[in-house]
């Protein structure tokens, strides 16, 4: 997949997370046109008395956040006579991954959903940005 700005920024700040939040570790993750998937490890807290773990609501809203703010500079910049519009949905989707052979199952339809994005409804979809 071929990232445009937008998507660079999506996949910058993903990257960034676990600089952001220590108790997590980030595993294959992959930026599409429309969407994004990432696996996210969320550990215990190294010892006694820190701050307890976030949740993934935390992390999945401070990641959308800043993208958005950044995504919205770059539009600005860009000085084009249409307007920006929402660039996330208002939820995500979360599910716990309980043992390895759904780990790699998940892990795998992550890595290959480039291959699957000509079968998706936005596929022909074209912006100016």
């Amino acid at each position: 997949m071929i990232l445009n700005d937008f998507g660079i920024v999506a996949h910058n700040h993903w990257q960034k997370l676990s600089e952001r939040f220590i108790n997590i570790t980030l595993d294959v993750f992959q930026i599409m046109p429309n969407h994004m998937h990432g696996i996210l490890i969320i550990n215990p807290p190294v010892r006694a008395g820190l701050a307890p773990a976030p949740t993934a609501g935390t992390i999945v809203g401070a990641y959308k956040s800043l993208v958005a703010n950044q995504c919205l500079d770059i539009f600005k910049q860009k000085k084009l006579d249409v307007m920006m519009g929402k660039l996330w949905q208002r939820g995500y989707y979360e599910h716990i991954i309980r043992d390895e052979r759904a780990y790699l199952r998940i892990a795998e339809y992550i890595v290959n959903n480039p291959g699957n994005w000509k079968g998706d409804g936005f596929y022909n979809y074209r912006t100016k940005i």
